[in-house]
């Protein structure tokens, strides 16, 4: 076998073992974003499902702050939906849409409602997300 058809067979293992570093590097960096900003965005989004859960109490009464903190919590769902993959983040964009959408109707308690259960749906699966993600180190 000449020596020209050994490095040709080099190089092409070389570009081989070039992209599995480079697939793994993207894993890598996923998870290091993960489980850098995703916990504490999981966190807001339990704060913001807390507050819309007392402000539910008297929804006429709270429509301005009912408002701002449906306002927050579709800025920290965008966010998070870009952090993730799969399932979570096609719920994360759904609820992003159902937040907008809860918006523009104003006050309607069982929209409201509605987006609360999907803020309380979202945080189970980033919940099995960190523990699926745990196991897997």
């Amino acid at each position: 076998m000449p020596l020209s058809d050994i490095g040709s067979y080099a190089s092409i293992a070389g570009l081989l073992v070039t992209l599995w570093i480079l697939s793994d590097l993207g894993r890598i960096k996923s998870r290091y974003l993960f489980s850098a900003r995703v916990p504490e965005l999981a966190r807001k989004l339990r704060t913001h499902s807390s507050n819309l859960s007392a402000m539910l109490n008297d929804p006429a009464a709270n429509s301005s702050q009912i408002a701002e903190e449906l306002a927050a919590a579709e800025v920290t769902v965008t966010s998070l939906s870009a952090k993730v993959s799969g399932v979570v983040k096609k719920s994360a964009t759904s609820l992003a849409k159902t937040i907008r959408t809860t918006q523009r109707t104003g006050s309607d308690v069982a929209l409201l409602r509605d987006t609360y259960l999907a803020m309380i749906k979202l945080q189970e699966e980033l919940k099995n997300l960190e523990l699926d993600l745990k196991w897997e180190r």
